[in-house]
């Protein structure tokens, strides 16, 4: 059985909305300076958007669904009811 802790990866709203501007527009925050636009860049070789969710690329090739921290309960509760 799969548990959801390897089908699902937490990360903070800011992180999430980050990376995903980026990787769907290619653009950056208007606050970013140079080392954030790296980490970002960096960051972002190790997701890829599927249907508008951000997913997270294993070493193996798997992928985990990325939440941000406010969905995480809501799906802890469902897999548990």
């Amino acid at each position: 059985m799969v548990s959801w802790y390897q089908t699902i990866r937490e990360m903070d709203a800011k992180a999430y909305e980050e990376l995903l501007i980026y990787m769907s527009k290619k653009t950056y925050p208007e606050d970013a300076t140079k080392n954030n636009k790296r980490r970002i860049r960096e960051k972002a070789e190790s997701f890829v958007i599927s249907d508008g969710v951000l997913m997270h690329k294993g070493k193996k090739g798997q992928t985990q669904r990325v939440l941000r921290q406010h969905e995480v309960s809501a799906v802890v509760t469902s897999m548990h009811a």
